[in-house]
């Protein structure tokens, strides 16, 4: 299925070297000819590309030719009843934007930011971090010069592809469409750690998560089992200038360490809607957590979202072959260490047991007001209910916050007049939930009983809407158990960042190893700036509340200190302080700011305790 704007063999060589011809008793020649009438005769507007199908063609041979293929289409003309017509169809090119699919013009790149930048710079990725189980055994048993050679192999076969041909169908509302590309796959690896990205574009959600199967599949067969997590978000990740940056990361190695098997678990920033909607079900269990490690009370890791690795094995007919190999290595394994194959056995099985489990299951329906979303808080509070078809005017708050109707008030909702409404902030939070979005552990989209469209009984139209502000302020105040403030949900966050942020400076090298002046001068700057955002954070809450005169002479006399820590190493604190620009340069001693660090994390790390009272 080449595609192309101006006819030639090669658009149809696939069914040339399949001898289509003989099967319709012409020649090959003659055979050439109609394709060209055909492709000749079917006009496409500007923006379109022409795709030629002769159904006498075996189409199962795409999935040996396709990295990806979720075989919708394949299927279609596997199934279809076999016509000796030929077809020339043309094919809208299109890409994502903010949501949604738009018809682009021919010439217009597929999609944006496909190629790593030149410098360090942050973007939006798909994650997914693997670590090698048993290294330290291993080497223990076979020396270093047989692990490194076992060990290079097994790099040489996971980062083997830096792009995945990919054929995926999105079904809309009215329409299908029908997606033919390549995926850019970014790799690196450092001691017994894999990273593996790419862009996030929508398009590229199962095909990723195809490839952490497959690679799931490669270390078990070599003998070398890794175990992972799939994250998404903003992060720095430049191979180059080998700079590796942004909470993606912490939060795939945070979800890595929970887990005692050999397989791969979707972190809680997996469960955003726009990542589920676009990700195959085929690559999905759902509600499996055996592998987890037991801890007390909520476990803010669990995402409910298990990598359906052994799907992809069965689908590669390599099943079998893994099951005998995680037997002779769980013979060999110490005796403390077999349960990990064992876990992942069962694994195995629970896949087998459930396949297709999505088909008896209308689940993951991405239609507003239809879907019914569960959502987790941090603090282990669930709320159910559904998505609006309309969302705020304003931005920060789209970006912010999250709207979900209880059910009592979905039919009321369905009924507003939507063009003649305004809605903010007061009168949402009235009709439904408005959720800070970082108070948000996890989420799932289900579908209500499909036996009972009428489960909504009553004529909700003619209720009043139950007023949920008291339950939204209740909801805000958990997430940040704050005592007696009203407090400022963003300023938390940002307090809660910048520790982070000064966290991961702290841990960003390892011991032993060397990075380039570029990768540490934006650790630097990064440090700056967690502790500009911090101080500006504080004083911001400190006059937006009301306090009392201990309280207040408290936050200016912390402020106060760890400024004076600051200018020990910034010659123009009040010039950080004052400037939001990221390129703005000042005056600093990295030797002095390492000595320093751990105090002021400190600082950060009480000032967060005493707003949260935790």
């Amino acid at each position: 299925m080449t595609t192309d704007k101006t006819f030639s063999e090669e658009i149809i060589k696939h069914y040339l070297d399949d001898k289509l011809y003989e099967k319709r008793g012409i020649s090959r020649d003659e055979y050439i000819k109609q394709c060209k009438a055909v492709w000749d005769q079917t006009h496409c507007k500007e923006g379109g590309y022409k795709l030629i199908i002769d159904e006498l063609y075996d189409y199962s041979k795409v999935d040996e030719t396709t990295d990806y293929n979720d075989k919708l289409l394949t299927n279609h003309l596997k199934n279809k009843q076999k016509s000796t017509v030929i077809q020339c169809f043309c094919l809208v090119k299109v890409k994502w934007e903010n949501g949604d699919i738009k018809e682009v013009p021919w010439d217009e790149r597929h999609s944006r930011d496909l190629d790593d930048p030149v410098e360090p710079e942050e973007r939006d990725y798909f994650f997914a971090l693997f670590d090698v189980l048993g290294f330290e055994a291993l080497h223990a048993e076979i020396g270093t010069t047989r692990l490194y050679q076992s060990y290079k192999e097994l790099i040489d076969r996971v980062t083997a592809k830096d792009s995945f041909s990919t054929l995926q169908t999105f079904n809309e509302p009215n329409v299908a469409l029908t997606m033919v590309g390549d995926m850019p796959l970014r790799h690196h690896y450092f001691s017994d750690t894999i990273i593996l990205w790419t862009p996030m574009l929508p398009e590229f959600v199962s095909p990723f998560c195809a490839r952490c199967s497959d690679i799931i599949c490669e270390s078990i067969l070599m003998g070398l089992p890794l175990r992972g997590a799939i994250s998404e978000g903003r992060a720095i990740l430049n191979k180059g200038h080998g700079v590796f940056l942004g909470s993606p990361l912490i939060e795939a190695a945070r979800v890595e360490g929970q887990q005692n098997w050999i397989g791969v678990s979707f972190c809680p920033s997996s469960t955003d809607p726009h990542f589920q909607v676009s990700l195959h079900p085929d690559l999905l269990i759902q509600n499996y957590t055996k592998h987890f490690k037991p801890v007390n009370g909520f476990n803010r890791y669990v995402s409910l979202m298990t990598l359906d690795w052994p799907k992809r094995a069965r689908e590669r007919k390599i099943d079998e072959t893994i099951i005998q190999q995680l037997q002779a290595l769980k013979g060999r394994a110490p005796v403390d260490k077999q349960f990990y194959y064992e876990q992942t056995l069962a694994f195995i099985q629970h896949s087998r047991d459930n396949d297709g489990w999505y088909k008896n299951s209308a689940l993951i329906l991405p239609k507003p007001l239809e879907t019914v979303i569960r959502i987790c808080l941090t603090n282990g509070d669930e709320l159910q209910g559904a998505f609006p078809n309309f969302t705020f005017k304003e931005r920060e708050h789209r970006e912010k916050y999250l709207l979900l109707i209880p059910k009592e008030n979905i039919e009321f909702v369905k009924s507003l007049p939507l063009e003649k409404q305004s809605f903010d902030m007061d009168s949402l939070s009235r009709i439904m939930y408005v959720i800070p979005r970082v108070a948000i552990a996890r989420q799932q989209l289900l579908r209500d009983e499909q036996n009972h469209p009428n489960a909504l009984s009553g004529n909700i139209r003619e209720q009043r809407p139950k007023d949920l502000t008291l339950t939204n302020k209740t909801i805000k105040r958990i997430f940040v158990g704050a005592k007696n403030y009203e407090i400022f949900l963003p300023t938390l966050n940002t307090i809660h960042e910048s520790a982070r942020s000064l966290i991961f400076v702290n841990y960003a090298i390892p011991e032993g190893e060397t990075w380039n002046q570029a990768g540490i001068e934006i650790l630097h700057k990064m440090e700056l700036f967690s502790h500009r955002d911090f101080m500006n954070a504080v004083d911001s809450f400190r006059r937006q509340v009301d306090l009392s005169k201990e309280t207040n002479e408290f936050f200016v006399e912390f402020l106060n200190d760890y400024k004076k820590r600051c200018e020990t190493f910034i010659q123009d604190i009040d010039g950080l302080l004052t400037n939001f620009d990221p390129e703005f340069r000042v005056t600093y001693a990295p030797e002095i700011m390492q000595s320093e660090r751990f105090y002021l994390l400190g600082l950060m790390i009480k000032m967060l305790c005493h707003l949260t009272d935790t």
